[in-house]
């Protein structure tokens, strides 16, 4: 996984991830809410691939210039948040 964050505004970020193990980590990271502030998560569809043309104007830059890309995430990174409520994690890899 690769992580960018914003040089203009230091509360965004993108989680780019490349291998299947990064892209089942995103799942579960975003299946089960488990990160504050991921707001946009995209799986590149492996039966059906997108045309770069395709996709919204937020991924398609990403896209074409990580072109390996498998998933990206969006965040807003917040300092000093601490959840008042864990949530239960479904275990889906059976571990």
């Amino acid at each position: 996984m690769k992580l960018l964050i914003s040089k203009h505004d230091d509360t965004k970020a993108i989680l780019l991830a490349f291998e299947e193990d990064d892209v089942k980590t995103l799942h579960i990271l975003h299946d089960n809410s488990l990160v504050f502030g991921m707001y946009l998560v995209w799986f590149r569809n492996v039966t059906n691939d997108e045309s770069t043309e395709k996709l919204s104007e937020q991924i398609q830059p990403i896209v074409s210039k990580y072109p390996l890309v498998k998933a990206i995430a969006f965040l807003n990174i917040t300092k000093g948040f601490v959840p008042t409520e864990t949530k239960e994690i479904n275990n889906e890899l059976g571990i």
